[in-house]
């Protein structure tokens, strides 16, 4: 049983329920296997740098760990997964917390104020992207400062205003996936998490037109939003050191 403080990503797949409608049973669990494996190997079964706990249900993945460092490459290196890796690719929209949270495995409990808190922030987003609590980096300020510092200077935690639902705003830190491949590149090879890669990989699926999403006024909003990060993030690309 997992019960303390703890780091808390709560993660989900958009746009699932109209994906799914035309899939199989067997279909769908081929899909989620296959990410499930590629998380394990790299995620549960890595070097302590990046291992973290990983549980999964219908389209919520929930990443833990009481290492800020871990939670953060952990986070990153689901969400290039099921972006670039995966097939049919996962849009995902995220948020990590950190609090009091507990999982029994045996008794199937998952329970906490890490675990509310990134839920109520994930789910007030509007775009596919992940963003870090205000219990998470101040957290990490108090008792991780090199690690946090770490991911400052190279790009991978940048300071946006975050899109809202309601046209609304909110400067976070959010987590840039364009920094993985430019840093750790050496794991993953091939991975387009570039403005154009990642709208072509998670809206058009090449040669798998069943699988694209459906481009509804709601899902071209998250797109916009979306397309606007990247393009941030070329803008500022320069003072990574």
């Amino acid at each position: 049983m997992h019960k303390n403080k703890q780091f808390v990503g709560y993660f989900d797949i958009l746009g699932y329920r109209e994906r799914i409608k035309n899939k199989t049973l067997q279909g769908e669990f081929e899909i989620q296997k296959k990410l499930l494996d590629d998380i394990n190997k790299f995620i549960k079964d890595s070097k302590e740098i990046i291992k973290c706990g990983v549980i999964n249900f219908s389209d919520t993945y929930i990443i833990f760990s009481e290492d800020f460092s871990r939670i953060i490459r952990g986070s990153l290196l689901f969400m290039m997964f099921a972006a670039v890796r995966a097939v049919p690719y996962f849009p995902i929209r995220g948020a990590i917390s950190f609090g009091d949270f507990l999982f029994d495995k045996e008794n199937k409990i998952i329970i906490g104020s890490a675990l509310r808190d990134a839920y109520l922030i994930e789910k007030e987003q509007d775009w596919m992207g992940c963003c870090l609590a205000d219990s998470c980096y101040e957290q990490a300020e108090y008792h991780s400062l090199q690690a946090l510092n770490f991911f400052l200077n190279k790009g991978v935690l940048v300071k946006y205003d975050v899109p809202l639902k309601e046209n609304r705003l909110v400067s976070r830190y959010v987590i840039n996936m364009e920094s993985y491949p430019r840093i750790w590149g050496k794991y993953i090879r091939e991975m387009p998490i570039t403005n154009k890669g990642f709208i072509e990989n998670i809206f058009l699926n090449k040669g798998k037109d069943d699988d694209a999403l459906e481009l509804d006024k709601k899902t071209l909003k998250k797109l916009k939003n979306t397309q606007e990060f990247f393009s941030y993030i070329e803008d500022i690309k320069y003072r990574f050191s």
